[in-house]
């Protein structure tokens, strides 16, 4: 079981640019985890967001980094273990799945928060 065995820690973020996430398994086993971005209503925690960039992979044992794209506004990152989340709403969160502290942050409104 991931939950548990895998950490992660965000390691770089640019808002308009790039996040990468270290995530290590300690373990001899493989994990399916992942790292996500998304388009968030404020830069504090809110919800809904909504999906804007995602990777999943299978985790080998070791460490191993993941990047991904970031909006150019308010924006959360999660590292996860599991698949991807589409749009976080209240009933449909990460919780004990989460393997590193979100971040939530950003400059501006995001457009699609704005129609």
């Amino acid at each position: 079981m991931c939950i548990g065995n895998v950490t992660a820690k965000i390691i770089s973020v640019t808002e308009g640019g790039m996040a990468t996430a270290r995530f290590t398994n300690p373990t001899t086993s493989s994990f399916d985890v992942g790292f996500a971005s998304y388009q968030a209503k404020s830069a504090v925690f809110e919800l809904p967001q909504v999906l804007f960039d995602h990777h999943d992979q299978s985790l080998p044992p070791g460490i191993t980094d993941i990047t991904i794209a970031v909006p150019n506004c308010y924006y959360q990152l999660d590292a996860y273990c599991g698949k991807v989340i589409e749009n976080l709403i209240p009933d449909n969160l990460y919780g004990p799945r989460l393997v590193a502290d979100a971040i939530n942050a950003g400059s501006q409104t995001c457009s699609i928060f704005t129609r």
